[in-house]
């Protein structure tokens, strides 16, 4: 518990939360979602959801009108 709800921010990506100590961290959510400490029913911003993103990922999922060369600034406002 102490290890997921110390994390910065608002929103996590379910496989970025890797911690030796918790095997399983989507079971280790259902608790602390079910005591209403976690929210996995709101509905996410799109910047939250880029913010979220690598530059990467961002040229996987989208392609064109993107580029290797852009900032990932860049990126979100050709998206927009």
């Amino acid at each position: 518990m102490v290890r997921m709800l110390m994390r910065r921010g608002h929103w996590f990506r379910a496989g970025k939360l890797v911690y030796g100590e918790i095997p399983d961290t989507l079971g280790a959510a259902e608790p602390l979602l079910a005591l209403g400490w976690l929210d996995a029913l709101h509905l996410m911003e799109w910047q939250e959801w880029c913010a979220l993103h690598t530059k990467a990922e961002l040229l996987q999922r989208f392609g064109a009108p993107l580029h290797a060369g852009m900032r990932k600034a860049e990126m979100l406002q050709a998206l927009q």
